[in-house]
């Protein structure tokens, strides 16, 4: 018996194709995205009517979608984030969700550290500049020395913690403070205002919720050194 599977992002088994081998040899008949973009509710209603499962990238499967697909067994989330699956009426149908968390935060986590270096040396203003005929000098600040504020002590948190331990300072927020993982890095706990107004470099690192949604503005941003670097590379709402 073939199993249907909906699979939503392009680059599923692009870089790796062993994924898709594991699908095809376990018996599943992949439904491929037709487009390149994310789609849409009703897109998703048009495919999902006889899949056994669905993964899913940024398109909303939601309850409609849910509903639709009257076979339905497994959404696996191709990522980290589940706010665009409605898992209420997922577990209703019984219909089991997974993602996969971790997978991708060493990346982010240099990703973040990358773009700390990039606005301290202004590496891509300079390669701008350059390529447009201009010759400049550019003077930047270095890392060395100064202090960094951890917004969201998670798993991307603590990665980057993990590259910038023993040559900058380590100062955290979060909602759920883990004093013993602070202790073993060398890593200090304070409230939000007082991480905002110390800190050279300020790397967000937290989910979307109700609680963190429009954390950082314009009474925070006066909080904050005139020269303060704001990196941020959390996740953001779907905006259709």
């Amino acid at each position: 018996m073939a199993w249907k599977v909906l699979v939503t992002p392009r680059t599923f088994g692009k870089v790796d194709p062993e994924p898709v081998r594991l699908l095809e040899e376990a018996g599943c008949d992949l439904v491929r995205n037709p487009l390149d973009r994310p789609l849409t509710e009703e897109e998703l209603l048009n495919l999902v009517t006889d899949v056994d499962g669905i993964i899913v990238g940024l398109d909303p499967v939601t309850a409609n979608v849910i509903e639709q697909a009257s076979k339905l067994k497994v959404i696996s989330k191709y990522g980290v984030g589940i706010n665009n699956i409605d898992l209420e009426t997922a577990a209703k149908r019984g219909i089991t969700v997974t993602y996969t968390p971790g997978a991708n935060s060493a990346a982010v986590a240099e990703l973040a550290l990358g773009l700390m270096l990039n606005v301290a040396r202004q590496i891509a203003t300079s390669d701008r500049k350059l390529r447009s005929g201009e010759w400049g000098r550019y003077s930047g600040v270095e890392l060395g020395g100064k202090t960094v504020g951890i917004v969201g002590t998670g798993r991307i948190g603590r990665e980057l913690a993990a590259r910038v331990k023993g040559f900058m300072r380590i100062i955290c927020f979060d909602l759920y403070p883990d004093q013993a993982w602070a202790r073993e890095t060398g890593a200090e706990y304070l409230s939000l205002p007082e991480v905002l107004a110390q800190a050279d470099f300020i790397s967000l690192h937290l989910p979307l919720t109700p609680e963190t949604h429009h954390l950082i503005g314009q009474k925070e941003l006066a909080l904050m050194k005139p020269d303060a670097i704001i990196i941020n590379t959390a996740r953001g709402g779907r905006h259709q």
